[in-house]
């Protein structure tokens, strides 16, 4: 038996990135799973390719009248709700606090604080229903520590993770005097798709050049690296002497990345 079976599970924020990633382990899983998103397009098509174990939901989160609604079809469609992920959330502005704006520092709080509040609250009483229950909420290191320097309000560590990775990967590629075109794959931390698209965009690498399986196994934090070159020297996706960057990061504010040229044979 799959570990999810018969569990029933709204994720938000689940066009793109983490909530992409978490909708797809959940139906692998054996849940029935209710996408919501803003981005309505994308996360239609995720949830057609999911199957009949996946539907999407159109869902501004900053709207109660739309959580409610959200619950509603979700029971209507599946039955009762056993598992929430409170997964939606935006970075907002860089700016001092001095500079920013009002409206801006509302938006941010009502996406990442308030919404989360409002789908505790009305998805517990399905949950009660249900008789069993599971709550995640996605936060960041940002909410344990504050890094004077890095003046940002909302998801400090998600904006410092992207320059620190970006960087440090940019900088070993300079060392060994790499371009863009000398790179046969880059390696990434598989924790985020923006974080790993603004890493390859500032190494100027082509997607081809990339390596990328947030989608099959999410986010498997320390293991993500071994993860990754397991598959590379499974499907024989280098040759040896080829130039390879591998970087990662931890806890939104801790980074590395180093150079190595590929030194295994191929399976015949």
């Amino acid at each position: 038996m799959k570990r999810l079976e018969n569990k029933v599970a709204i994720i938000t924020g689940a066009s793109q990135g983490m909530g992409e990633s978490h909708a797809r382990s959940f139906v692998a899983e054996g849940a029935k799973v209710v996408m919501t998103d803003i981005n309505e397009v994308r996360g239609a098509e995720i949830a057609d390719e999911l199957g009949e174990n996946a539907i999407f939901i159109k869902h501004d989160v900053t709207k109660p009248e739309e959580w409610k609604k959200v619950v509603s079809e979700s029971e209507a469609t599946f039955g009762p709700i056993n598992v929430l992920v409170n997964n939606a959330g935006v970075l907002g502005p860089i700016a001092e606090a001095i500079e920013l704006k009002e409206d801006e520092y509302s938006k941010v709080i009502a996406i990442n604080q308030n919404a989360i509040f409002y789908g505790i609250k009305y998805v517990l009483p399905s949950m009660l229903k249900a008789g069993i229950g599971s709550i995640v909420n996605i936060s960041s290191i940002a909410g344990i520590v504050a890094i004077y320097g890095y003046p940002s309000l909302a998801y400090m560590s998600s904006k410092f993770a992207v320059r620190g990775m970006a960087d440090i990967s940019y900088e070993v590629a300079e060392r060994n005097n790499l371009k863009g075109d000398d790179i046969s794959l880059f390696i990434p931390h598989q924790a985020n798709k923006r974080i790993i698209d603004a890493a390859a965009k500032r190494l100027g690498l082509k997607e081809s050049q990339v390596m990328i399986n947030i989608d099959t196994y999410a986010n498997t934090t320390s293991a993500t690296i071994p993860i990754c070159i397991a598959e590379v020297s499974e499907k024989n996706m280098l040759n040896i002497g080829d130039n390879v960057i591998i970087s990662t990061f931890g806890a939104g504010f801790s980074w590395g990345a180093m150079y190595l040229k590929w030194g295994m044979q191929a399976n015949a």
